[in-house]
C-alpha cells in the first residue's frame, strides 16, 4: 500500500469516530482529540501487523458509540435497556451480539466474523473441489466442512487426544504482502498466492496414513516428508472456533515445535455430509441453544461499584461504546483503553496463526504478550479464553493504567506530544491534585511497556531514546552530563 493510500485510510476511520462521537453528543474538539487518539492506535497497529488500517477496524474497530437518552436508558435496577434500533440490535439481538454459528463435523463451532460468509449445503460440504471454486468465485468466505479428517490420531502433550469432531474447514482469507514473501497472508487466498497448486493436494494429502503432526501454540502442522499443512484448532485460542487449514506448501524440513504422538486406536468415525447447519431434526438449532442461555443484555466490562452508577461500558462482543450523562472527558478514553487492549490480543492472536512473522509483526505480538503478563495471565490464549466476569479486575487495571499514561503527559514520540498534553490538562481538571489515577499501577517498567503498545516497530529507537532522557533528568542522582548524553542521542536519532 502506497503511504498516501494508508494516510487516506487513517484519516477515514479518523472521520468515522468522529462523527459517531458527535452523533453520541460530544462536542467537537473533544470527538477531534479522541478521534486522532484512534487513530494513532489504528494506524500503528496497521503498520505492524502488515494490514491495511481499512482492514483494522473492519475486524477490530469500534462499531458503535451510543449515548444515554438517544440509545439507551437505565431500569431501576441500572441495568441497561437499548432504545435505538441500532442499540437493540448491537446490545440485545444475539445475531449481532455474537459471532456466527455453524455446523462443523459433529459439533457446532463459532466462526470468526473475519471469516466472511459462511457457505454450506450438500454441494459443498466434503466436496473439496467444489469447495475451491466456490471459494475462488466469491473471494470471501468459509466452508466449515471442506475436508473429512480427525485429529483425535494424535495425542497433545499431555497425553489426551487432540479435539477433533471429523472435519476441517477452509477460508478464503487473503494473500498477504506480495512485496514481503505474502508475509500477513492466511488460507485460500494465501496458498494460491505463495504455493499454486498445493491446494488441490490437500485431499489426498490428509488420506496419508503416515502423517506425523506436530504442535506449536494453537496450530498442528501435518507432514507427509515432502509437504505441509497448517491448520488452526484454537483460534484466537478458543476451543469452540473449529479447525481450519491455514496453509499447505512442499517443504522436505521437519516442522518445527513439538511431535505429537499416536493415539492408541484412532476412532474412524465421519459424520454424515448431510447434516444441515440447523442439526438434526427435532433438535435445536445452535442460534436456539444459544438463546436458551442468553441474558437479554450482554456483559460488558465496567468497573463494578455498587454505590456509583458507571460513567460509561465497553460492550468486547459487541466492540460498542456506551457514554452515560454523566461521563466526562476520562469516560471515553478509560473505555479506549479496554477497546484497544481487545483489539491488540485479538490482532496479536491472529498474528501468532501465521506461517512465519516479519520483525515488526514480531514486535506487536511481544508487546501484547508482556500486557497479558503484568495482568496476570500466562499467554494471549489463556486471557481471550477467559469469560469476561474472569477478566474483569485486570481489564479495569489496563483501562485505569491507560487513564494513568495519558494523564502523565509523556508522549512516546514527538508526534504524540501535543495530544498527550491535552489529555493531560483534562485528567488535570478531572482529578486535581491526586497524582494517580484510582486503580492505576504505573511504574517505569509499566510506562515502558506503554511505550512499546503505543508506537510502530520503526518508532521503538525514539520511544526508548526519550524514555531515557526522562529516566536522567529525573534521577534522584541528577548528572547534568548524562542528561545532556541522552538529549543529544535523542536529537540526533531526529
Amino acid at each position: 500500500m502506497k503511504p498516501q493510500e494508508f494516510r487516506d485510510e487513517v484519516s477515514a476511520v479518523g472521520k468515522d469516530v468522529t462523527e459517531a462521537l458527535k452523533a453520541a453528543n460530544v462536542p467537537d474538539a473533544q470527538a477531534k482529540s479522541y478521534s486522532a487518539l484512534v487513530q494513532t492506535l489504528v494506524g500503528n497497529m496497521a503498520s505492524d501487523a502488515g494490514m491495511s488500517p481499512r482492514e483494522i477496524w473492519e475486524q477490530y474497530g469500534i462499531r458503535n458509540i451510543f449515548s444515554e437518552g438517544k440509545d439507551v436508558t437505565r431500569d431501576a435496577s441500572g441495568q441497561v435497556q437499548a432504545v435505538s434500533s441500532e442499540a437493540k440490535s448491537a446490545l440485545v439481538s444475539p445475531e449481532s451480539l455474537h459471532e456466527p454459528w455453524a455446523k462443523q463435523g459433529n459439533a457446532t463451532v463459532n466462526v470468526p466474523d473475519m471469516f466472511g460468509p459462511i457457505f454450506s449445503g450438500e454441494d459443498l460440504d466434503f466436496k473439496p473441489l467444489a469447495v475451491l471454486a466456490k471459494l475462488r468465485k466469491e473471494k470471501t468466505g468459509v466452508v466449515p466442512n471442506a475436508f473429512q479428517f480427525r485429529l483425535d490420531q494424535w495425542l497433545d502433550p499431555n497425553g489426551k487426544p487432540l479435539p477433533s469432531n471429523g472435519a476441517v474447514g477452509l477460508v478464503y482469507g487473503r494473500p498477504g504482502d506480495p512485496k514481503r514473501e505474502f508475509s500477513g497472508g492466511y488460507g485460500l487466498a494465501h496458498i494460491d498466492a505463495k504455493h499454486p497448486g498445493n491446494a488441490e493436494k490437500i485431499v489426498s494429502f490428509l488420506q496419508n496414513p503416515a502423517l506425523r503432526a506436530f504442535s506449536r501454540g494453537d496450530k498442528i502442522t501435518l507432514w507427509n516428508g515432502k509437504d505441509k499443512v497448517g491448520l488452526s484448532v484454537f483460534w484466537d485460542g478458543n476451543p469452540d472456533r473449529g479447525q481450519w487449514v491455514i496453509t499447505s506448501f512442499k517443504d522436505e524440513e521437519a516442522p518445527t515445535g513439538k511431535e505429537l504422538k499416536r493415539a492408541p486406536s484412532a476412532v474412524d468415525k465421519i459424520p454424515s455430509p448431510s447434516r444441515t447447519v440447523d442439526g438434526d431434526s427435532g433438535s435445536s438449532s445452535p442460534r436456539e441453544a444459544l438463546n436458551s442461555n442468553d441474558k437479554s443484555t450482554p456483559e460488558s466490562v465496567k468497573e463494578q461499584n455498587p454505590n456509583e452508577l458507571s460513567k460509561g461500558e465497553y460492550f468486547p462482543t459487541a466492540r460498542s461504546v456506551l457514554l452515560w450523562a454523566n461521563a466526562d472527558r476520562s469516560t471515553f478514553l478509560h473505555e479506549t483503553g479496554h477497546w484497544f487492549l481487545g483489539a491488540r490480543v485479538g490482532l496479536a492472536l491472529q498474528l501468532k496463526n501465521l506461517e512465519t512473522l516479519t520483525d515488526s509483526q514480531k514486535h506487536l505480538v511481544s508487546a501484547v504478550e508482556d500486557a497479558v503478563k503484568w495482568l496476570g495471565y500466562d499467554s494471549l490464549e489463556a486471557f481471550a479464553g477467559a469469560s469476561i466476569e474472569e477478566r474483569r479486575p485486570a481489564e479495569e487495571r489496563f483501562a485505569r493504567t491507560f487513564e494513568q499514561y495519558l494523564k502523565d503527559g509523556r508522549a512516546p514520540i514527538a508526534g504524540l506530544q501535543s495530544l498527550f498534553r491535552r489529555f493531560a490538562n483534562w485528567f488535570k481538571a478531572i482529578y486535581g491534585f491526586m497524582t494517580a489515577v484510582p486503580g492505576s499501577q504505573m511504574s517505569d517498567d509499566v510506562r515502558q511497556m506503554f511505550d512499546r503498545l503505543f508506537v510502530t516497530e520503526e518508532q521503538q529507537t525514539e520511544a526508548r531514546l526519550r524514555y531515557d532522557l526522562y529516566q536522567a533528568l529525573n534521577r534522584e542522582d541528577f548528572s547534568e552530563e548524562e542528561a545532556y548524553q541522552a538529549y543529544l542521542a535523542l536529537m540526533g536519532n531526529n
